[in-house]
């Protein structure tokens, strides 16, 4: 009973805070908070109100203040109430005048996060996450804390982008002191491979030096094993049958994740190509060994044991139930990637030309003057 009684306001209460209505959402989250759900993310929208209500007087005193402090409280502030592209500049100035993300946040260098496994869902990231853990010298968060993306791959609409920059901090902090020996940090988040531009720049604009990691996987293949995933076969059928071109935003997302070429060649407007390894799923299925080993040495690392490795190899298998594929889906999901590479090195013969534009962090705009009266 106690889980149905919450249900309703799991679901309705980020989904409220996702179309700004923040004070609808108040007396639910409220309400959550004090019926002790195991949410631990809901807890951290319970300002959110309260921000919208502040964020007049944090304009104001980012304007008249202008230190790293207040522009941080401004920029915060807006990116949790959903205006990042505006935050961006603010951040930027943030960052400048406080010299690096660690010390206007009062964290040490080594608990930053240095990689990111960006997927995308159904390529082989978990595989890849547990050969990083035979590791001594890396730690990764357990979970996805899918911070930066708005792509959470969760129905009730809840996503961790408006937590606090402070908790994703956090998450690296209590890492790093859990795992003393760890002298890399990352974490993995499948759904952050097809994010929005913002959302790429916002990760750059925090860890500039952020290195990229993404696994791709024949893409028919991996948007069948995603839909499977999903429970969402007949559903699926369904639409194939139609083919009208219109489909729900579920399956327009599915659809998204496998167009590799449009994401990378945005990824590499904000990361340089050098900062950006791409694995094949199927040779590191095939050959684990050889993977880890480009792997770890594109990340300044040793190798693994060799044996632990080969024996992850040997008991891996994180395949979907098989069920047959209508011949509409197959025909759909062919089209739709018809014109689509997806073997690691031809993406990377296509993204090297465009390497040499990549964008730098943005800059921190020259803040407004304010009138003479």
């Amino acid at each position: 009973m106690r889980r149905e009684g919450l249900a309703r306001p799991a679901i309705t209460a980020p989904a409220l805070v996702e179309l700004g209505r923040y004070q609808q959402a108040a007396p639910l989250l409220r309400s959550l908070a004090a019926r002790a759900t195991p949410d631990s993310f809901l807890s951290d929208l319970l300002d959110l109100p309260g921000l919208a209500d502040s964020l007049g007087a944090l304009r104001t005193a980012a304007r008249d203040d202008g230190s790293p402090a207040a522009q941080l409280q401004l920029a915060e502030a807006l990116r949790r109430l959903g205006h990042l592209d505006e935050a961006l500049d603010v951040y930027a100035r943030a960052l400048d005048a406080a010299g690096s993300l660690s010390s206007l946040m009062g964290v040490e260098e080594r608990s930053l996060p240095q990689f990111m496994i960006v997927g995308p869902p159904r390529t082989g990231t978990t595989l890849l996450r547990r050969l990083l853990d035979l590791h001594p010298a890396i730690g990764l968060p357990s979970g996805e804390p899918s911070f930066f993306s708005s792509r959470s791959g969760e129905r009730s609409g809840s996503n961790r982008r408006r937590a606090p920059l402070a908790w994703y901090l956090g998450v690296f902090q209590t890492l790093a002191a859990r795992k003393s020996d760890a002298t890399v940090l990352g974490e993995k988040s499948p759904h952050y491979f097809s994010m929005a531009d913002t959302e790429m720049a916002f990760a750059r604009l925090l860890f500039p030096k952020l290195r990229i990691v993404a696994t791709l996987r024949d893409p028919v293949e991996r948007a069948w094993s995603e839909i499977k995933v999903q429970g969402r076969m007949d559903e699926a059928a369904i639409i194939a049958a139609l083919n009208h071109g219109r489909y729900p935003n579920w399956f327009a997302e599915v659809l998204d994740a496998g167009r590799y070429q449009d994401h990378l060649k945005r990824w590499t407007r904000h990361f340089p190509l050098g900062q950006i390894h791409l694995i094949d799923a199927d040779e590191l299925e095939t050959d684990v060994a050889r993977q880890a080993d480009r792997l770890f040495r594109w990340l300044g690392l040793g190798a693994s044991p060799r044996e632990e490795i080969l024996a992850l190899q040997r008991g891996w298998n994180n395949r979907t139930p098989a069920f047959a594929q209508s011949g509409d889906i197959v025909a759909l999901l062919r089209a739709a990637y018809a014109d689509q590479p997806w073997r690691a090195a031809d993406l990377t013969r296509i993204l090297a030309p465009q390497a040499a534009i990549t964008t730098a962090p943005r800059r921190a705009a020259a803040p407004r003057r304010r009138k003479s009266a």
